[in-house]
């Protein structure tokens, strides 16, 4: 669905989860492939995407996560590791850290705006509650919103 609703906007191609998918776990074996990109295989086969884009032509690329999705745990514990909420999270920063690292190492830091957002809250499930009593019963929060682009300082 996505992708059709992306392909009415004029975009030369589009390059989809299952494209990804099938492009970078395409030596998986069968019984062995996931259910989907982990955020670290998403990263990396992001950037290679990204890195693979000629340099005299401007592109656009986004790409949705699943990890940080409710009632996944996450790989890196935080604190005792008793929170699937603050574990999924913590993993993520840990991911997304490799990503930015592995971006201002590439050419694409050069000449790239990035941005870095959701596509919607936490789920105000009873591990997001625990975590954040300031998380209310609705699926409604604020959502992160970073923008990198080079030479470009912070201003408040």
């Amino acid at each position: 669905f996505l992708n059709n609703m992306i392909e009415t906007l004029g975009f030369d191609a589009t390059l989809g989860r299952d494209y990804l998918f099938d492009k970078h776990l395409r030596t998986t074996p069968d019984e062995e492939r996931p259910k989907y990109l982990s955020d670290p295989q998403l990263f990396s086969a992001m950037l290679d995407e990204l890195e693979a884009q000629p340099r005299d032509r401007p592109f656009f690329a986004a790409a949705y996560n699943f990890q940080t999705h409710a009632f996944l745990d996450g790989e890196e514990k935080y604190g005792d590791g008793g929170n699937q909420v603050l574990n999924r999270f913590h993993t993520y920063d840990h991911n997304i850290g490799d990503f930015l690292q592995r971006f201002m190492a590439s050419r694409l830091h050069e000449n790239t705006v990035l941005v870095i957002t959701a596509d919607h809250s936490t789920f105000p499930d009873p591990p997001a509650q625990q975590a954040d009593p300031d998380v209310g019963g609705y699926f409604i929060d604020p959502i992160p919103l970073v923008i990198y682009w080079k030479g470009v300082e912070h201003r408040k």
